[in-house]
């Protein structure tokens, strides 16, 4: 016992090996039992695990729905308890037979030089699945919804994954995925994922009908008001827009990032003046005061002639914010405002 107290736990290990050799943005697929990541620290997604109730997980267990991920994390801690009843989990075998047969070894914990669960990450195959593949599996695994809320997290998850990779077509067949469970707390989540994803696949008519539903059923959440907005602004539906956004401002507690959100819809609507003055409410201290006083500048020197008040604005920002997104351009612009004034 004292030895293996004075051994590396594998989780740990194998997380440090993640961290070297995986980036961020891989795809990856990780049991309960095996590292812990932080929340949004990259991308994956946990595979579900009941352990007195394990059935309720088994619409999981089809290697089919791992297409899309490259790397896949295994601990013992799982498998080894369908192994001990076969005949009992026959879907469950069939999906690590499958794993063991088709997916490269990468890292293996040593038994003898560790501590904990036994791990394994392996590297999958590409092509492993159609959707249309994954849609048959998954209507066979559970033709009515079981409403258990692990599975639905388990497809949010995948969703969220391929949002963040940008892959917005599997991220919205996994939405519709997870809504087909029926889990009644997690519609708005869900709707909100399903209608982002069609929104950057150019189906803007389609996401705002979905948002709108997210938003009947969660009102008060204020990133799906600002989320209605986007897509209404872009709608050309601008007074609809602004109102999402004052109303996100609102729900939000006021966050003063959502200045930002209200300017641009001024913007557009050709308020200028009133965009100004909701920037500038971003107040000293805030991180976004350096953008939003960018931000501004640019609506000063586009449509105002007051030079000399974009030129501190953008000095303010550039000082705040050194490192902002088109920092090099806020440096040309300032000296080339510097230079226009100082030949008045």
């Amino acid at each position: 016992m004292r030895h293996a107290l004075s051994l590396p736990d594998s989780r740990h290990v194998v997380k440090r090996w993640i961290d070297a050799h995986v980036d961020p943005n891989k795809p990856i697929a990780v049991e309960l039992y095996g590292p812990v990541f932080q929340l949004g620290e990259r991308a994956m997604v946990i595979w579900p695990f009941f352990a007195t109730q394990s059935q309720l997980a088994r619409p999981t267990y089809h290697p089919e729905f791992l297409d899309g991920i490259q790397l896949h994390v295994a601990s013992g801690e799982i498998s080894r308890r369908f192994q001990a009843e076969p005949a009992k989990y026959p879907v469950e075998n069939a999906y690590y037979s499958w794993l063991r047969d088709h997916a490269t070894v990468v890292w293996e914990s040593k038994d003898e030089k560790m501590s904990g669960p036994h791990i394994v990450v392996r590297r999958l195959p590409p092509n492993i699945s159609t959707r249309a593949r994954r849609d048959s599996i998954f209507n066979a695994a559970m033709p009515v919804p079981n409403h258990v809320n692990r599975v639905e997290l388990w497809a949010w998850d995948f969703a969220k994954l391929f949002a963040r990779v940008g892959d917005h077509v599997r991220a919205e067949e996994w939405a519709r995925r997870g809504l087909e469970v029926e889990v009644e707390s997690m519609e708005g989540p869900l709707r909100n994922q399903l209608a982002m994803a069609l929104y950057r696949e150019g189906k803007i008519d389609t996401a705002e009908t979905e948002m709108r539903i997210a938003i009947q059923k969660q009102p008060k959440n204020p990133t799906f008001r600002i989320n209605h907005a986007s897509m209404l602004s872009e709608m050309g539906r601008l007074p609809g827009a602004l109102q999402e956004a004052r109303n996100a401002y609102e729900l939000s507690g006021r966050d003063p990032r959502v200045h930002i959100n209200i300017a641009q819809v001024l913007g557009q609507m050709g308020r200028y003046d009133e965009a100004v003055s909701e920037l500038l409410q971003v107040a000293p201290g805030n991180p976004q005061r350096g953008l939003a006083l960018r931000d501004a500048a640019i609506l000063l020197l586009n449509h105002s002639d007051r030079p000399d008040e974009a030129l501190d604005l953008l000095r303010e920002s550039i000082q705040l914010d050194p490192n902002q997104e088109q920092s090099d351009l806020v440096r040309q612009q300032i000296a080339r405002l510097e230079a226009v004034l100082r030949r008045k």
